[in-house]
């Protein structure tokens, strides 16, 4: 039974290996450095200019980091893209108030833009990608 057991762990292993290896092309759609440039939240929308936007910076390993415009840390945890859906699932901090589950609208090259709705409140996030060269990062 042992022996079984083993075997079944072992599989499990494998599955979970391949499907992170099958997904990586997902994650390397996400992952960058986004600068958020408008907002829409509960029917008040928001602009940003450049560099006056949060950043969020999602790491190919499935981990992210946003932070505000001075560069301080607001939110850190880890995410999931899930192309079959379109969705862009974020674990934080429950403090951090960013965790959830969000519409993936757009997504290219230079755009992305998320919407949700977690009841309470509702919306667009818009983000540009930005190399990573501010030290902001």
């Amino acid at each position: 039974m042992k022996h079984l057991k083993d075997i079944l762990c072992s599989l499990v292993a494998v599955v979970a290996a391949l499907s992170f290896t099958a997904c990586s092309e997902d994650l390397s759609s996400v992952a960058g450095r986004w600068e958020v440039t408008s907002t829409d939240i509960c029917d008040v929308h928001t602009d940003y200019a450049t560099g006056q936007g949060d950043i969020y910076l999602f790491e190919s390993g499935g981990t992210y980091t946003i932070s505000d415009p001075s560069g301080k840390t607001v939110a850190q945890g880890e995410w999931e893209y899930n192309d079959a859906n379109g969705t862009l699932t974020l674990w934080s901090d429950p403090e951090a108030n960013v965790g959830g589950t969000y519409y993936v609208d757009q997504l290219d090259a230079y755009t992305m833009l998320l919407s949700f709705d977690f009841g309470f409140t509702y919306g667009e996030i818009k983000m540009a990608r930005r190399p990573k060269t501010n030290s902001r990062d």
